[in-house]
């Protein structure tokens, strides 16, 4: 009797401090699975992580054969950079665009896409027929989980006569950047690049 009277007594207090225990048990467990999904998530996804990043540019070097646009002009870019995918799952990026940037004026440039390697010669008659084969380099950076790679893209720009005239006018306000997405489509813009003249 003694128990029951003291449960009825104090039945208040007693179901506050059950409430109070369940709602901590609530949140420790809610926290754990919270973890737990966190893990089995990147079991299966991608964590693709792109680092050092260098330019090596002829666009210094050209400055003074660029005052004389009637002669066409090609820059050429290497950029090279490591990726690595922290995850287990497998992912992508997008082969980086390079963008030249000079004051407000923006300039976008693809990464080669294809390859010569090799070509076929036929005779047609009078004439010699040449077939040119292509590898196709693809648009994409695949890493299985854990893989980690030095990547070494090319990149050439075609200039224009506003390129000309901004870069004569303000060359020092030339600035570089890359944009690419991930296999989640979040896009990344980076700007941590070491830029590398060329000599020729």
């Amino acid at each position: 009797m003694g128990v029951l009277n003291f449960l009825n007594e104090n039945s208040g207090a007693i179901q506050a401090i059950a409430t109070f225990l369940l709602v901590i048990v609530t949140i420790i467990y809610a926290y754990f699975t919270n973890c737990m999904q966190k893990i089995a998530s990147k079991q299966i996804t991608s964590d693709i992580i792109v680092s050092d990043i260098a330019l090596e540019s002829s666009a210094e070097k050209q400055k003074d054969n660029l005052k004389d646009f009637n002669t066409p002009h090609i820059l050429s870019f290497n950029l090279f950079f490591d990726i690595s995918n922290r995850g287990s799952g497998s992912g992508s990026i997008e082969k980086p665009i390079l963008v030249l940037k000079i004051d407000s004026l923006e300039w976008k440039i693809c990464p080669k896409r294809e390859e010569l390697v090799g070509s076929n010669y036929r005779e047609q008659g009078p004439m010699t027929v040449t077939q040119d084969f292509y590898k196709d380099l693809g648009g994409s950076i695949y890493l299985r989980g854990g893989e980690y790679e030095k990547i070494e893209l090319e990149y050439s720009f075609d200039i224009d006569e506003n390129f000309v005239e901004s870069f004569k006018n303000n060359s020092d306000s030339l600035k570089y950047y890359i944009k690419y997405k991930n296999n989640f489509g979040e896009e990344y813009k980076r700007e941590d690049i070491e830029i590398k003249y060329r000599e020729h």
